[in-house]
Order: C-alpha cells, then sequence, then structure tokens
C-alpha cells in the first residue's frame, strides 16, 4: 500500500522553451531534491524526441506520438499528442491526483482520464484564452476563439482546485467558473552568487556580448527575452528602439522572428537556456518587455535575478505580478504609433540605469531572492494535501 500521493503534471509542448515548461521542470527539480509525501511525476508531449529524466521520486517524460496538430504561427513544430503512450503512462504511474498545467489537447485527454477514474484534478490557470489565438489570422481568431475559451471554461470549471501565479490571473479563475482558486506565488531557479560576484559577471559578460555582436560599448546593452509573437508587442518594441539609434537582442524564436531580421537594429539569437541565457541576462544593462499579456512574468524575475533592471508597458496583466516597492522596474507608457514623449522618456530611463550600477545590483539580488524555490516550494505541495 502506497504511503505517499503520487502526482502527475500534465504539460503540452514539454520540449518547447516556454514559460509553462521551464516552470514544470524547474519545480520538478526543486521537488525532487527534497524529502515529502507528495511525489511528482511531469509528464508531456514533445515534437520528435522522447526523453526521460528519473528522480528520487518521479521523473519527466517528454514523449512524441503519432497524432500530430498544427501549432498555428510555429512553422515546422506540430503539436504531438502521445495518446498511447499516455494511457501506458497512467497506468504504470497510477496517480492519485491529476494536475492539469496546460489546456491544450494533453491537457483535455487527462481530464477525461480522470473523470472516467474519479480522480481529483488540479487545473492551472495562467493565460487568456485570446493570446492562445493571437498569432493567428483574423479568420482563424474567429474559428479557433471559440474553442479554446471553451476549453478553458471546461478546466476551471471541472477541476477540484484551481492554481493561479498571479493576482490577476486568480481573479480571472472566478470568471470561468472555477471553484476553489488559489494564489501560489511561482519560484524560480537563480542565480545565487554575492553582489560582488554578480557585478564581476556582469562586466564579463557585457563585454562578450559587445564584441560578438559588434555593439556601441558607450551605449545600453538592450535585450529582450521570450517568443517573439504578437502577444509580446514586438513590432512596437522593435519599432520604439529603432528612434534610439541603437541595437537590442532578442533572445528567442516564434512567428516574428522573420520580420525581426530584416531590422538593421534587431539581432535575433534563436532560443537560449541554462548557462548560455543566463549570459544574456547578466551581460545586459536592462531587459525590455512591452507585452500587455504577460500572466506568468518569468523573464522579470530572471532578469532581476541576474542584476537586471527591466522596462515594461505601464498597464497590462504583468503589473500585478510586479513589486510595488522595488526601483528596479520601470514603466513606459506605450501608444501606437510611437509617440516622442515615450522616446524622450525612454532615453532618461536608460541614462539613468546608467548610474549607481552596484546599488541597483543589491537591490535585485535581495528582491529576487524572495522568488527561489526553496523559499516556495512548500506553498506548490500545499494545495494537494487535502485533495
Amino acid at each position: 500500500m502506497k504511503k505517499y500521493k503520487q502526482v502527475i503534471l500534465v504539460v503540452d509542448t514539454l520540449d518547447m522553451v516556454n514559460g509553462v515548461s521551464k516552470t514544470c521542470k524547474e519545480l520538478f527539480s526543486a521537488w525532487d531534491s527534497i524529502n515529502t509525501e507528495v511525489h511528482l511525476t511531469v509528464y508531456g508531449s514533445a515534437y520528435d524526441a522522447d526523453m526521460i529524466h528519473r528522480g528520487r521520486q518521479g521523473a519527466i517524460v517528454e514523449k512524441s506520438g503519432w497524432l500530430k496538430l498544427p501549432l498555428f504561427g510555429y512553422k515546422g513544430y506540430d503539436l504531438s499528442v502521445p495518446v498511447m503512450d499516455f494511457f501506458w503512462q497512467m497506468s504504470s504511474v497510477r496517480p492519485d491526483i491529476i494536475h492539469i498545467a496546460t489546456p491544450g489537447p494533453l491537457g483535455f485527454l487527462a481530464l477525461i482520464y480522470a473523470k472516467i477514474h474519479h480522480l481529483p484534478v488540479v487545473y492551472t490557470h495562467h493565460t487568456k484564452p485570446e493570446v492562445f489565438i493571437s498569432n493567428l489570422s483574423k479568420f482563424q481568431r474567429l474559428l479557433f476563439g471559440w474553442i479554446a475559451a471553451t476549453v478553458v471554461h471546461i478546466m476551471a470549471m471541472e477541476s477540484d482546485r484551481v492554481i493561479a501565479h498571479s493576482p490577476d490571473s486568480l481573479q480571472e479563475a472566478y470568471t470561468f467558473g472555477a471553484k476553489h482558486p488559489v494564489f501560489v506565488r511561482m519560484g524560480y531557479a537563480l542565480p545565487e552568487n554575492t553582489s560582488s560576484e554578480i557585478l564581476l559577471l556582469k562586466e564579463r559578460y557585457r563585454n562578450q556580448l559587445i564584441e560578438e555582436y559588434h555593439l556601441d560599448k558607450g551605449k545600453p546593452v538592450i535585450i529582450f527575452v521570450g517568443r517573439l509573437s504578437g502577444d509580446k508587442n514586438i513590432r512596437l518594441l522593435s519599432h520604439l528602439i529603432s528612434h534610439l539609434d541603437t541595437t537590442i537582442i532578442f533572445v528567442g524564436d516564434g512567428p516574428l522572428a522573420p520580420y525581426l531580421t530584416t531590422c538593421k537594429h534587431c539581432i535575433v539569437t534563436g532560443f537560449m537556456s541554462g548557462e548560455q541565457l543566463s549570459a544574456y541576462y547578466f551581460g545586459a544593462d536592462v531587459l525590455m518587455n512591452l507585452s500587455v499579456e504577460e500572466t506568468l512574468g518569468r523573464t522579470f524575475i530572471e532578469s532581476l535575478g541576474h542584476g537586471t533592471p527591466v522596462i515594461v508597458a505601464d498597464s497590462g496583466d504583468h503589473l500585478s505580478q510586479l513589486p510595488q516597492d522595488v526601483n528596479l522596474i520601470y514603466r513606459l507608457h506605450i501608444s501606437e504609433p510611437v509617440e516622442e514623449i515615450t522616446v524622450q522618456h525612454l532615453r532618461t530611463i536608460l541614462e539613468h540605469i546608467r548610474h549607481n550600477r552596484r546599488e541597483r545590483v543589491n537591490m535585485a539580488m535581495e528582491y529576487s531572492h524572495r522568488y527561489l524555490w526553496a523559499n516556495l516550494l512548500k506553498d506548490h505541495i500545499a494545495p494537494y494535501n487535502d485533495l
């Protein structure tokens, strides 16, 4: 007889570099480092390559399947649904609780399985339905918009517990019919160096980026990290930077990557992770992200964890995730077309960021340590305890 609860966390596109997949993998690593009566297995779909990483109390399993669905806006990447392997995995793991991280085909399959076998369901609500279809054409949005909204409604209403990682997402969960939504602050795998070490790393990697991309040493190193898609306000960000006679490095990939490569002031690196990604966070003077649809906000906290301030839009869902007491987050009023007052405000912000680097790094480290997995893991385990 089992003396522990077995949770299986189900994720569509687990092999993609996105906020949800990255969070689930980091959660597993943190979870596997402690002893708990709740064991965790992360199961997700992969494009074409299978991967199994076994831990002390569970595993991360990425599986591709014969059923492939088009992932609109991502050329060359299909959404895999490993139907047969999913049912085999369920019979092998024998979960006590199913946690659905994404309202995609695999998540919906997990919900059906849970209902058939009378298992409690936890669902993480983090994205509005319209964000899922923001990359589509107008016709496609009309066609698939109602599907996305319906699936999210079903997930929220049929789950025994709904988790949200931001206050705004929590309130939104209520509107979708969630019975018992709870707010759980998301954790992060962040550098745990001292401030002095961070300063040395920032200088080292800044020089590397300047040399690699032939940047002007007298101008700020600006980066964006994330998916290059319409919901991130990528075109607006590129247009704004073009007014500054400087360069921005887009660390990521997505539907708008081809467009950005035609802009002389833009550099596109493709997806980065691990130490490669850390090098860009360290080397940057500032991270800019003008998306108003950020519901996870991973890049904001990751940037601060590397001693790098951020510039965000002054309105939008992302603001509920950001602190009010940290002078490292600069809010920029945005409009289309770009107004001269916005350009001047951005110049003022960038000039301010140039000064007091040591003080900014100290503040960033103090703030970001609140988000370490070690400090928040118990909050992620708690929702399972009474199911």
